[in-house]
């Protein structure tokens, strides 16, 4: 078995950070020791049951490759790359009536170990079609971009560089208004977005919910609207992982698909992102997430956190009129703004704080609906947004 290091330098600092271990299946050629076995996958056949958002006409010849994670890198939708190696990878169209893309990744084995972060970028939902077994000790993550939080990934709505623009996606919160002094709307998913604060308290503009809690087709959250500038809270993306056996996840896995928080002058918080994990078997040790970021004060310098990997709750940004608190844990719905008629922080308007962005879904589907899950899990069950479910059976053939 030939093993194919990827290196990533940083600056003068050389990582190692994938290894991929290629011709898993054995070589096809045994005369040339660098011959590759190629395997026919079909939606419709290879596995026992029938994978969510796949169409079932979807058949592909791919190289089995087992891909360990041990340091940080990028899967992006976008490239089809994985640690900037290419892998067997589709672009293709769901079967929803918006034919939304996803970008497919197919994989003989997956592993995070305990150091590797897998960070999941590009405009469209990731699904990982993996053989084999599936091990998370480390992080996988579908969350905007770090430093300026209103940029989508894996899928995740990106902010309109507009000020006082609407939001994007389907659950999208509305702009803050200066004739009102209203703040702006966070993003819903499974929860709703909050509201702007204002002076009357009649504000209207948190986004509605959308999706359902199959997670089908795979979406990921919105953004919530934006305020005295273009900063908005991005949404969380949505990722999808699909095993032929099993998915663990151990007790210091990570997966976080949770939204941005609202920056500067009353944007409202992003919506948590979506989470599909498909497989015979789960354990769940760890932690998984799909939490809403907080909304923005109203003044120029509170901003709202974004969702946390964990069960706890972003806050709105805490100066005068606050931003409301990003769904999570035992709430799936963001807080409304606040509004204090003496604020005003040096801003060129008087406005609410934004509301908080609404939580995602996260769904767990194995072959007898009873996944195994001692860790963390926000939202919480009780919510409706996490669900456990049954891997449906392939269609009868004549």
């Amino acid at each position: 078995m030939k093993n194919l290091v990827i290196f990533i330098t940083l600056g003068a600092l050389l990582l190692s950070s994938c290894t991929f271990l290629e011709d898993a299946g054995g070589r096809s050629d045994p005369l040339d020791p660098y011959a590759k076995q190629t395997v026919s996958f079909s939606a419709g056949s290879s596995f026992d049951f029938l994978i969510s958002n796949l169409p079932l006409s979807t058949t592909v010849e791919i190289e089995p490759v087992d891909i360990v994670v041990h340091g940080r890198c990028t899967a992006g939708t976008n490239s089809g790359k994985i640690c900037l190696d290419e892998v067997p990878y589709l672009l293709v169209e769901q079967d929803d009536p918006d034919r939304t893309k996803v970008g497919v990744f197919f994989l003989n084995s997956l592993t995070i170990e305990a150091s590797g972060e897998l960070d999941v970028v590009g405009d469209y939902p990731a699904m990982f079609v993996v053989l084999g077994d599936v091990q998370i000790s480390g992080l996988i993550t579908a969350i905007p971009d770090r430093f300026s939080q209103v940029n989508g990934r894996a899928g995740g709505a990106s902010a309109l560089r507009e000020n006082y623009a609407d939001g994007r996606g389907l659950g999208k919160g509305l702009s803050a208004e200066r004739s009102s002094a209203m703040g702006a709307g966070g993003a819903a998913f499974c929860g709703k977005g909050g509201h702007g604060g204002n002076e009357t308290s009649d504000a209207l503009n948190g986004g509605l919910p959308y999706g359902n809690p199959s997670i089908s087709p795979l979406l990921a959250g919105s953004t919530g609207g934006n305020g005295q500038y273009d900063y908005a809270g991005a949404g969380g993306g949505a990722i999808q992982i699909v095993s032929g056996t099993r998915i663990d996840v151990l007790r210091q896995g990570v997966i976080n698909v949770s939204g941005a928080g609202g920056q500067w002058g009353a944007s409202g918080g992003g919506s948590g992102g979506a989470l599909l994990l498909e497989a015979p078997h789960i354990s769940m040790q760890g932690t998984l997430a799909a939490n809403g970021g907080g909304g923005a004060a109203g003044s120029m310098d509170g901003d709202g956190e974004a969702g946390y990997p964990s069960d706890r709750i972003a806050l709105g940004g805490a100066k005068k009129s606050p931003g409301g608190s990003g769904g999570a844990a035992a709430s799936a719905d963001g807080e409304d703004g606040g509004y204090d008629s003496g604020s005003g922080g040096g801003g060129l308007d008087h406005l609410g704080g934004g509301g908080g962005g609404g939580a995602g879904w996260i769904r767990l589907n194995t072959v007898d609906g009873l996944a195994e899950v001692t860790g963390l899990v926000s939202p919480y069950i009780t919510t409706g947004c996490t669900t456990l479910g049954v891997l449906l059976p392939l269609p009868k053939t004549d």
